[in-house]
């Protein structure tokens, strides 16, 4: 009776593991990073690196300024009144306006500036590198928490199957037991002790069906994946050669930083 139970649970676990979907640890990662906000930030760096480049790319154009201004002037000289003496014939002089309107035109062109705008680009193309290289640091981070709960939801549903496993063992022996103290081979208090026993399992398998489910929705919340509460999750297998190299984007980060202040920018114009 006991094999027979056993086999039986062990089958149907197998079956519900078939009907269920895989998901791996790398789908998670890249569902993270793209689901999360810091994947629009990338976008958003390279369109400000673009646009303010182009603005210190602008003050080598040639510039175009118009001026105008406007005068009134109440008292004017009259040249009739002084020049009445000399033959000249009326309304020949010409009077001067009490307005005076000027306008003018500036053209405008930067020959040289010292290296400013050139040390200028040369620094926000560093300042741009480094805001992408703090991103991806960033994104990588949700690399930690989704370890966290895709190795916690790993670990809780071997719990839960090796709960039920001992949950269907104490099933047959408090069948057997049963029968044994039927028939006076065993006491009543060897039944009491494996319904106890079956009581406890029966609440640890309820407290870790509560932890696997609120697991499953941090994940889900986390990656924008649905379903990963009846998902089977793949444990990741170990690739290890021996002359892996550590990429890690946080080092990258480091290294960018290091470089910016060693070289410190200092500024030295240009001839």
């Amino acid at each position: 009776m006991k094999r027979l139970i056993t086999a039986s649970l062990i089958l149907g676990m197998a079956a519900s593991a078939w009907s269920q979907k895989s998901v791996t640890l790398w789908q998670c990662y890249d569902s993270a990073a793209v689901v999360s906000s810091l994947s629009g930030e990338r976008d958003l760096y390279s369109a400000m690196s673009g646009l303010h480049d182009m603005n210190l790319a602008a003050a080598w154009l040639p510039s175009l300024d118009l001026n105008g201004s406007f005068s009134y002037q109440s008292d004017v000289v009259d040249m009739s009144d002084m020049l009445s003496s000399l033959p000249v014939p009326a309304g020949s002089l010409p009077s001067i306006p009490h307005e005076q309107y000027r306008a003018t035109l500036d053209i405008s062109q930067v020959f040289w500036d010292g290296g400013v705008t050139r040390s200028a680009r040369a620094v926000e193309q560093v300042v741009s590198e480094l805001n992408m290289k703090q991103n991806d640091a960033e994104i990588y981070r949700l690399r930690e928490q989704v370890n966290n709960y895709y190795f916690s939801l790993l670990l809780t549903a071997s719990q839960m199957e090796v709960t039920g496993l001992l949950i269907a063992d104490l099933d047959a022996r408090i069948s057997e037991t049963a029968s044994a103290v039927s028939n006076g081979v065993l006491t009543a208090v060897t039944l009491d002790v494996l319904k106890a026993e079956k009581i406890k399992a029966a609440q640890m398998l309820t407290e870790l069906t509560r932890r696997h489910d609120a697991l499953a929705g941090a994940l889900e919340h986390i990656t924008g994946m649905t379903g990963l509460k009846d998902a089977e999750l793949m444990l990741p297998e170990p690739t290890i050669t021996g002359d892996e190299t550590i990429d890690n984007p946080d080092l990258r980060l480091f290294d960018a930083k290091g470089i910016w202040l060693c070289t410190g920018w200092i500024w030295q114009p240009s001839g």
